[in-house]
């Protein structure tokens, strides 16, 4: 799975901090395989991307690994836009 710059994400509950639950936000930069990840189900790595998130709540810009966030929605105009 790949995000897209305009999805709305939120953290996994594996970084989520905040009392008030998880943080959303949206992806405003991608840069893809950036890290490398390691499953017992493949012998090779696999690549995850870098993403930088603009927080809505907390209102600051955030890069971290795409493997932690989970996605929300799609804009489905971007995605017509890019088929």
């Amino acid at each position: 799975f790949q995000f897209e710059i305009g999805d709305i994400v939120r953290e996994s509950d594996l970084i989520a901090w905040s009392s008030d639950g998880p943080l959303l936000g949206l992806i405003i930069n991608i840069k893809r395989d950036r890290y490398h990840g390691y499953s017992t189900f493949y012998e090779d790595s696999l690549p995850i991307d870098k993403v930088t998130v603009l927080w809505f709540k907390e209102g600051f810009i955030e890069s971290l690994r795409s493997d932690l966030l989970i996605l929300i929605t799609r804009d489905p105009f971007y995605q017509n836009i890019k088929s």
